[in-house]
């Protein structure tokens, strides 16, 4: 999937307190867990905003719909682009009136995805990296 980099760092971003935040309640609760249950369980319930560019979300459910969609798409990636496509439905079906386009905007600056579009290799190298910036940026101050 692409993304620029301020919507990757917002989403990494997300992600990184999400998985924080689950993670300190876990503790408090003497909850036992692997960091591989921890990311998955943050992964899969998680309510995210679709992190994707107006621009480059259009082109690709043109394509999808066009049924010219691009063949290296992941299991996560189709199940990520069928629910936006769902949501801008159901929301052209409640507005009458609004364009796809609109919707699409609605849909992406509005609604939370239902998980996480990422797999657990992916997630661990962003917790990963999210921590060693935390360091970095302490060394700093």
């Amino acid at each position: 999937m692409k993304l620029d980099y301020t919507l990757r760092r917002e989403r990494d971003r997300e992600l990184y307190a999400d998985i924080k935040k689950t993670c300190e309640c876990w503790v408090r609760s003497n909850r036992r867990f692997t960091k591989r249950e921890l990311i998955e369980y943050v992964l899969t319930t998680g309510k995210p905003r679709y992190h994707i560019g107006f621009e480059y979300a259009l082109r690709v459910i043109s394509e999808i719909l066009r049924n010219k969609a691009p063949l290296k798409k992941t299991t996560l990636n189709r199940a990520m682009w069928s629910e936006i496509i769902d949501k801008v439905k159901q929301m052209q079906t409640k507005h009458k009136n609004m364009s796809f386009s609109d919707a699409l905007c609605e849909v992406l600056a509005f609604e939370r995805a239902t998980r996480y579009y990422i797999t657990t290799d992916y997630a661990k190298l962003i917790i990963h990296r999210m921590n060693e910036d935390t360091a970095h940026n302490h060394l700093r101050a």
